[in-house]
């Protein structure tokens, strides 16, 4: 089985509905390849020489199932890792050899909206149209969350606390569900309109930051904080309208101990009290307003995670830059331009941010200084 670490367009019914439009792809592609302004250094042949890990070496395991590509970020627990395929099987694997323990079929017919699965007291939580639930020990399905409002839990899967999933939807929802019987102990109403969706929620102590977008042309949106016990609204912020023709969230949230930061297609990052919500910063694009580079990149793609008091920031320019969150000045900043653009993921641990690049490769970036 080849394991995905993200799928690079996820869809919602016919249209494009979450991840990199058009214009983000070429995007991606001028970047990758270069533009007339670097035409000199060009890269003309591929792939670009590994750094870093030698490709003779054998990995710890790999299964491949050709016909089954799994399209999940993967779950671990402490003796097995789970994900789910295009074709709607959930899969458990032993995690020192990736022999298959049991696999399952999860029920949805229609085509594989979600990217995401969790694993959390005993239970396998599967981020596919709906939200659903198997017991990990042996992949029976426990139950499916399809509540009577709302739509698309399933895809926009979020942060687990305690006894608790907390979930997005394609339908303007946030929904805290109980884990062990699928329950729900609130469901709040973010966006009142047909063409929203809400990324997956953050949770920390009692605050659930989630993104939303209206995907109505142009897009915008915002984030909203509310309270874990029972869902009210404590404060919300709108993304305000930048240089790009967008103004959304391009990703999940990031909470700290006193602010919150946001992500956004204009490029920037904005810095929000955690408290009130009030904008204290931005942080602006990787490349200056007025530089030839920001004229080919005025929608970006970032993507945030945290590693101790640094915050990793990804662009489909293939720069990574890290902040302290702290004084909000830059720490580093890793040029990964010549391998390819970013992703959709950026997953901290072990001291490093790693990160997806499109044209296949697995980056891990040291959080303290960016080697």
């Amino acid at each position: 089985m080849s394991f995905a670490v993200s799928r690079c367009l996820p869809r919602v019914g016919t249209g494009w509905r979450f991840g990199a439009t058009p214009l983000l792809l070429l995007l991606a592609i001028v970047f990758t390849w270069g533009t007339p302004l670097d035409a000199r250094e060009q890269w003309w042949w591929w792939p670009p020489a590994p750094q870093g890990w030698d490709p003779t070496t054998s990995p710890v395991w790999f299964q491949s199932d050709a016909d089954e590509p799994t399209v999940s970020l993967p779950a671990v627990d402490d003796t097995a890792v789970y994900a789910f395929t295009l074709n709607h099987q959930l899969i458990k694997r032993a995690l020192d050899d990736g022999r298959e323990l049991w696999r399952v079929d999860t029920g949805e017919r229609r085509e594989t909206f979600g990217e995401r699965v969790a694993v959390a007291s005993g239970t396998v939580l599967v981020g596919e149209w709906d939200l659903m639930a198997f017991d990990s020990n042996t992949g029976r399905h426990r139950w499916t969350f399809r509540p009577s409002e709302g739509t698309g839990y399933g895809a926009y899967l979020g942060a687990i606390d305690r006894d608790l999933i907390l979930t997005g939807s394609r339908s303007g929802h946030v929904a805290a569900v109980h884990i062990a019987d699928g329950r729900t102990r609130w469901l709040r109403t973010v966006v009142r309109d047909s063409e929203s969706l809400v990324r997956p929620p953050v949770v920390d102590d009692d605050d659930v930051v989630a993104a939303y977008t209206v995907t109505r042309n142009p897009w915008r949106g915002g984030v909203v904080s509310l309270n874990l016990a029972d869902g009210r609204e404590q404060w919300r912020f709108e993304i305000p309208e930048g240089r790009g023709w967008h103004s959304a969230p391009s990703g999940s949230p990031v909470i700290t101990e006193r602010r919150v930061f946001v992500p956004s297609e204009n490029g920037e990052v904005y810095v929000l009290d955690r408290d009130t919500g009030v904008m204290q910063a931005r942080i602006p694009g990787v490349f200056p307003d007025d530089s030839p580079q920001a004229a080919y990149l005025s929608q970006d793609m970032r993507k945030l995670a945290r590693s101790g008091r640094i915050l990793g920031i990804t662009s489909l320019s293939g720069v990574m830059v890290g902040i302290n969150i702290d004084t909000l000045k830059e720490a580093w900043r890793y040029d990964g331009s010549k391998v390819g653009s970013f992703g959709y993921e950026l997953v901290p641990g072990h001291g490093a941010f790693y990160a997806t690049q499109f044209f296949g490769y697995l980056l891990a970036v040291d959080a303290t200084t960016g080697d």
